[in-house]
Formats: C-alpha cells, structure tokens, sequence
C-alpha cells in the first residue's frame, strides 16, 4: 500500500506550488523576453563593430588609392611615359605587336644586371619611383606602363616587360576612359607577400590617358584597424569574401579556411541598427559571427568583401546563462522557505481537520450523540455546524426506522404473491400457446389433405382424356383395316379378270394377223392390262397388315412406287410429275 501523505505536507505543498508556478513562469519570461533582449543589445553592438571596421577598411583603400594617384600625377612620371609613347607614332599595329613581342622574350632571357633591364630600373622615373616605395614600406611594388601596356619605370622586379594583355592593365586603361582597379587579395610570388594591386590610369597634358600606374600594396596595410581590434574576452575582427573565404584573420593564411553553411547565412535577412547600419548575424560552429559588407571602392570594383566580428558563443551566452543560474537559485531559495512556513501555517488548520476525524470514526460506531462544536467564522466553522446538524437529522431517521422496516414486510408480502400470480398466468399463457400450435398443425394437415386431392382429380381427368384419345385412334385403326380387308378383296376379284384379258390379248398378238390396228390395239390392251395388275399389286401391298418389322430402305423408292400409284390420275387433267431425288442419301429405318 502506498505510503499517505498527511494533510499539513499538501497544504504546504499547495502553498509552495503556485508560488514556483509564478516564480517558473517569470523565469521563463524573463528569460525569454530579457534573454532576446539582451541577445539583440549585444548583437546590434557586434553588427556596429563589424560596420565601423567595414568603414574603416574602405578608407584604408580610398586613401590608398589617393597616394597611388599622387604617384601617377608625378611630372616625371607623365614625362617617361609621354617620352615612350612617341616612339609608336610613326609604327603600324602589327609592327608594334612585333615590337612588344620580341621586348617580352628579350626581358625574360635578360638577367638582373643585363642593360635592358638597367635602362628601365636606372631611368629617372624609375628612380623616383623607388625612393616612393622606400618612403612607404607598404608598397611592395611599383610599375609604370605605357599605353600599350609596355614597362616604362620598376621600383623593384618583374617577370614581364607587356602587361597589356593582363586584366588589371585592360579594366584600368579601358580604351583610354579614367578607371579605377582594385584587385583582389592574392600572394605575390616574386615578393614572397600576400598583397593587393591598385592601378590607377595616367593622365597626359591634354586631359587623355597615356598609362596605367600599378602599385602592389601588402596587405597589412589595409588590414591593421583589424588587428587592433578586440571584443571582449575572445572577440577578434576578421574579412571575408563572397564565397565564404577568411581573406584576413590574426594567425590565419588567406584562402586557407572557409565558413561552413556560408551561403545559407548569407540568404538570411540583413538587420537595420541606428542609423541605418545593416549586418548578418549568425551562430557557425561554435563561433557567433556579425558580417558587414565593405563598400566604397571595394565595392564599386566588383569585390564583395564582408567584415566581420568573430566571438566565442559561450562568452556571448554568458550573460543568459548566468541570469539563468541566479534565477534557479532564487527559486531554490523560495522553496526552502515556502516549504517550513506552509507547515506553520497549516498547523491550526490540521488540528480541526483532526477533530473532524474523530467524530467521523465515533459517528461511523453508532455514537449519535457526538459534537464537533467548533466556533469560526470561515468556511470550517459551516462544516461544523452541518455536521452537528445531520448528526440530528440521523436521529430523527433512526426513529422512523422501525415503521419503515414494517412497511419494507408487507410490501414483501405484496411482491411474493404478486409473483405467484404472475407464475400461473405464465403457465395458463404456454397452455395456451400448445393449444394454438396444435390447431395451426391441424389447419396445415388438412390444407395439405386439399391439396393432394385436388391433384388426384386432375390426374384422372388427365387420364380420362388420354383413354379418350386412345378408343378414337382405336376406332380410326379399325376402320383402316376394313377398308384395307375390302381393298384386298377387291383387288383379288379384278386381277384374275385383267390376267385373262392380258393372256388372250398375248396370245393373238402370235396369230398371224395382217391388220396393224388390231395388232397396236392388241398391244395397248396387253400393256394395260400389265399396268393394271401393277396397281392392284400396290393396292394389295398398302392394305396388308404391317408387323412392326424395322428394315432399311431408299426414301427414293418408296416416293417412285407413290408417283406411279397416282401418276395416271394426275395425267387425267394434265399434271405432269417432275422427279428430282438427291443422291447418295443415306438409308432409313422403318
């Protein structure tokens, strides 16, 4: 059996509950509402860091590309190049790519020290040039092409003597129009760095491009506000490409790692701080980062670098997680103090619960004179006085008891033989029911007499009919046979006479008679008389009586024997009989 819990621990318990409902509840709010607050506070501040830096990389370039344009504006500069460009006025096309051509193949057998090589790193410009790069240690590398994109002035080495076919020297010179190129961050193999080529174009006197100056810059140049900058304890600014590529990262190699998911960040809706700051902010791997994209001329030329603030999402989260741990805490406080105050409180309130008790278990052992008399103007003292009143109210019905017991008897009494009653109209009812059945049998067997015999009758009636039947063909076969018993006889009469008539008409046929009229009448009167011993002959064979003996025979001469019975009667008036019989038919049975 289940251990009971007493009434003070659920009133404790029922004090303690709603009160960690609304504590539990307010946590949850708290945490919600505060924490998403505190989240979006603390996200804004990151996605406003990733902007300034964002900023401050886009001025880094525009003053960059300011001292680039100085170098081109340089006197000496334009000179060199306005010098080198008049030595194709008087060329054709194809002789200045020949020109071009063999100078590229030249400058790459030549060495170092060779004099085609120290015609252009000893010029003027040149030295200009160099003593530009020494100035600022961030320029890696200085090139000064004409307007066929041929080397007029070097701060330093080169592989190629044409850059006119490169990307950087055709988007920058642009058929001669003034274009900015900023390229992408790549490592410079010659110089062993990792840089950024800024080409601007070179203006002459009259306003028109006659080159293009290029300038390699390291990219620490760009990037040292990055390197400077730190949020708070793990908090470090990076930049990224469009692809997802780290670009720049302290203790990183460009290109060497890439944001995992990158491309489905980037699709998330951008967020709009005070003025109007947009920025990207996602949780990757264990990292919560803030993208701003870099605009300016970064943007303007293609490149979309994004800035970025990289923390430790523990260290954002901290603060939620320890709001959350003081939250706990209070509510473990709460408990420990909700739990002995509800047992001090319920302590009045057990004892007349108690009491009730007690007088239940003596009112349930026939005590009926028990009082619980408690005095309170609450709902406790109501239960008191309706329990010392229904104690009344139970006297008062133990004393009608009794009467009540006595009618209980007699309505007993009235049930039983009720019952009884009710048992002989059951018996006088299945009586009843045999009684009805058996007649229904009854009315059954004599429907079923009716039936057959009225089948009776009509069998006899049928069986008159057929005896009917019968006595008429019966009548019909004796008249038959007398009428063949009469042919026979007559048949019998006229033969003999016709056998005279036909041996006399022989025999005077062999008398030596000249007349031939007598001789043909003799012989009609002979053939005649043979035709008409042939008919008696079928008289006689059509009344003879016929034994029922089943023999074979040709439908088609028994037809022949009718047509020559009737053929002369049919000659008589002219009908002449046509035989068509069917051949090869097979024989019947009769």
């Amino acid at each position: 059996m289940a251990k009971r819990i007493s009434i003070r621990t659920k009133i404790a318990l029922s004090i303690m509950m709603p009160v960690a409902v609304i504590a539990l509840t307010a946590l949850f709010l708290g945490y919600f509402w505060g924490g998403r607050l505190l989240v979006n506070i603390l996200d804004e501040e990151r996605g406003g860091i990733a902007y300034r830096v964002s900023k401050t990389v886009a001025d880094e370039f525009s003053e960059v590309v300011k001292v680039v344009r100085i170098i081109a504006d340089k006197g000496q500069v334009k000179e060199a190049v306005a010098e080198q460009n008049k030595r194709y006025i008087s060329m054709s096309e194809e002789a200045i790519k020949t020109y071009l051509a063999g100078m590229d193949d030249e400058w790459a057998k030549s060495a170092d020290d060779s004099p085609l090589r120290g015609a252009i790193l000893e010029n003027t410009a040149s030295q200009n040039i160099r003593r530009i790069s020494k100035i600022s240690p961030d320029i890696a590398e200085i090139e000064i092409t004409d307007r066929r994109g041929a080397l007029v002035a070097l701060s330093g080495r080169t592989d190629v003597f044409s850059h006119g076919g490169e990307a950087w020297w055709q988007k920058t010179y642009n058929g001669g129009k003034d274009t900015l190129f900023v390229g992408d961050i790549a490592f410079d193999r010659i110089n062993g760095i990792w840089a950024i080529i800024i080409a601007v174009p070179i203006e002459g006197a009259n306003g028109q491009i006659i080159g293009v100056a290029k300038t390699t810059i390291k990219t620490e140049r760009f990037f040292s506000s990055l390197t400077v900058t730190h949020i708070g304890k793990t908090g470090r600014a990076a930049l990224i490409n469009g692809q997802g590529f780290i670009l720049f990262l302290e203790d990183t190699i460009p290109y060497s790692k890439r944001l995992p998911s990158f491309e489905k960040y980037m699709s998330k809706k951008k967020r709009t701080g005070r003025y109007g700051i947009q920025w990207v902010s996602a949780v990757i791997g264990k990292d919560v980062i803030s993208l701003s994209p870099v605009g300016g001329i970064v943007k303007e030329n293609g490149l979309q670098w994004l800035a970025a603030v990289i923390i430790d999402a523990r260290e954002v989260y901290a603060p939620l997680r320890e709001y959350l741990l003081q939250a706990v805490l209070l509510l473990v406080f709460l408990c420990i103090v909700i739990i002995p105050l509800g047992l001090v409180v319920s302590h009045p309130y057990v004892k007349i619960i108690n009491k009730f008790l007690e007088a239940f278990q003596k009112l349930g052992k026939g005590d009926r004179t028990v009082r619980t008399a408690i005095k309170r103007n609450d709902e406790l003292g109501d239960i008191s006085l309706a329990f010392d009143q229904m104690v009344i109210n139970l006297n008062d019905l133990t004393t009608s008891r009794d009467e009540l017991n006595k009618e209980i008897e007699k309505r007993e009494v009235f049930e039983r033989e009720l019952k009884n009653s009710d048992d002989k109209l059951k018996e006088e009812a299945e009586k009843l029911e045999v009684s009805l059945k058996e007649a229904e049998d009854t009315r059954k067997v004599l429907i079923s007499m009716l039936e057959d015999n009225n089948q009776i009758r009509e069998a006899m009636e049928k069986n008159l009919l057929d005896l009917k039947e019968a006595q008429t063909a019966l009548i019909h076969s004796e008249k038959l046979a007398s009428l063949g018993k009469l042919v026979a006889d007559i048949a019998h009469e006229v033969n003999n006479p016709l056998m005279i008539v036909s041996g006399t008409a022989q025999l005077c046929q062999m008398e030596d008679i000249q007349n031939p009229e007598i001789k043909e009448s003799l012989k009609v009167i002979e053939q005649e008389g043979y035709r008409a011993r042939d008919i008696i002959k079928r008289l006689l064979t059509f009344s003879r009586v016929n034994r029922g003996a089943v023999k074979e025979i040709n439908i088609n001469d028994v037809l022949e024997e009718t047509i020559k019975l009737l053929e002369h009667q049919f000659s008589l008036i002219n009908v002449k009989i046509q035989r068509v019989y069917g051949q090869d038919l097979p024989l019947i049975e009769v």
